[in-house]
């Protein structure tokens, strides 16, 4: 099945899956969540329908759009952590959200480098070398063969 088949047939179920999340909207979940549970039950269900062609499109998806929404909505998100919850006070009293932490540039600068510092520390047994050759590869994202030409080694050691 092509892309675009799975998306004409998206588009062409999406008033069924709106209309069992309608029947669970009541269950103090954003309609709109719940759609989307329904969305992944349905790629899930065409996925299934390709492996088993034999079974009936309608009755795959209405179940699969089901049984995700249902596993969803039953699942313990006692300890699920919002983008939009505060996780920082600053010295202002106002909150920054973790959605705010991860975007600012000056936090990713200090990540990467924190990043890299636990690298050299985990490899610290290792030749200076090698954990120039892992910061490359893992890090940089250098290709193999532009590390090998740098640090005169075959491509397969790296």
């Amino acid at each position: 099945m092509t892309e675009q088949e799975k998306n004409d047939l998206y588009l062409k179920y999406k008033k069924r899956i709106y209309f069992i999340a309608n029947r669970y909207r009541f269950l103090d979940h954003d309609i709109e969540e719940i759609v989307a549970w329904g969305a992944l039950g349905f790629a899930k269900a065409l996925k299934y329908h390709e492996e088993n062609p034999e079974l009936p499109l309608d009755a795959v998806i209405f179940s699969r759009v089901k049984s995700e929404m249902f596993e969803n909505l039953k699942r313990d998100r006692s300890n699920e952590v919002s983008m939009h919850a505060p996780v920082a006070i600053g010295k202002d009293g106002e909150g920054a959200t973790l959605e705010s932490f991860l975007a600012a540039d000056e936090v990713l600068v200090h990540n990467e480098l924190d990043v890299v510092r636990l690298i050299n520390k985990a490899l610290c047994k290792e030749k200076n070398t090698d954990r120039e050759i892992a910061v490359d590869l893992f890090l940089n994202g250098l290709e193999p063969s532009v590390i090998a030409k740098r640090y005169n080694i075959s491509k397969g050691v790296i």
